[in-house]
């Protein structure tokens, strides 16, 4: 196909467009890409010439999207993720390597997945693994992977889909925290600073409403990462219920308490889907190493239990 290549914009006005639009600030933008703040500002002035409307507006002290440069931006974001994804498919291949993309909630990337790409890549040495952390279900970057990890429905129509683990909720805090408190009932557990999801916002309210408590405290924080909450809870800022799979570590060290041991609320559980066109060798091995004993001796965790 033949594309009028003067409409087509310069990876470089993209590049300076999008740091500048995420910092709202050229001098920002120019020190995370190593330019000065004019070369910045002529390479985003480029990229509005080439596309023949305005994307910042630009005053002295401050830097602003137009309503036109919002919606440019995910294009943007797009464009530069799809480029880097496609270059670093064909940098594995030029080495005989195989890339396989997966997307996964960043707690569970962390805690639970990562574990467990060492024997992996130990196994498959031709299979380049990129994890992409997702901030949300609907996170853009789950458009170009051939996995995903979630919880409840896939998003993906007529996709393979399995369980990976399963679980329950635990009310834990950090052993600095539980060394000084006064009571572990769930009524005085009222009093204590509770942190909470934004990914689960009515948790706790059910939790204490179980527990037999009709009117449930407010939370005295509330993070949107599963990922942050844990570390939140990790330096003792306060109690939260957590997935129990996803700290087993934490407690068996002792780094995390549960508050009721014999006690655990509701049901959690992460699956995997792989796309229908996705479904290659290199995928269908990934796949097949989360089932296998030899991931369970890496990670130390049962990988299904559902």
């Amino acid at each position: 196909m033949d594309y009028p290549r003067r409409s087509i914009p310069s990876v470089s006005g993209l590049i300076a467009f999008e740091a500048t639009a995420r910092h709202l600030s050229f001098s920002r933008a120019a020190e995370e890409l190593a330019l000065t703040q004019g070369a910045v500002s002529k390479r985003v002035r480029q990229l509005e010439a080439v596309l023949g409307f305005q994307l910042l507006l630009r005053n002295t002290n401050q830097v602003c999207l137009t309503d036109i440069g919002q919606r440019y931006l995910g294009d943007a974001v797009d464009l530069l993720r799809q480029l880097h994804n496609s270059t670093e498919d064909i940098r594995a291949s030029a080495r005989g390597m195989e890339a396989i993309r997966i997307a996964a909630p960043t707690a569970f990337a962390i805690r639970w997945l990562m574990p467990k790409m060492i024997g992996f890549s130990h196994a498959f040495p031709n299979c380049l693994i990129n994890i992409v952390s997702l901030s949300s279900p609907d996170d853009p970057k789950v458009v170009d992977a051939d996995c995903l990890v979630f919880d409840g429905q896939t998003p993906w129509r007529d996709s393979y889909s399995t369980t990976l683990v399963s679980g329950s909720y635990t009310v834990v805090a950090s052993a600095s925290y539980t060394s000084n408190a006064r009571s572990l009932s769930p009524r005085h557990l009222a009093n204590s600073p509770l942190l909470g999801c934004n990914q689960t916002p009515d948790l706790w309210q059910r939790w204490f409403s179980t527990a037999g408590l009709s009117e449930p405290p407010q939370e005295s924080a509330r993070f949107d990462d599963l990922a942050v909450l844990i570390e939140a809870t990790l330096v003792g800022q306060g109690v939260a219920l957590l997935p129990d799979f996803l700290i087993a570590d934490d407690i068996r060290t002792g780094r995390l308490r549960r508050l009721f041991p014999d006690s655990t609320f509701g049901r959690i559980e992460y699956n995997l889907a792989v796309r229908p066109s996705h479904q290659r060798a290199s995928v269908q091995a990934f796949v097949d190493w989360l089932d296998s004993p030899a991931c369970n001796r890496f990670s130390g965790q049962a990988v299904r239990t559902a």
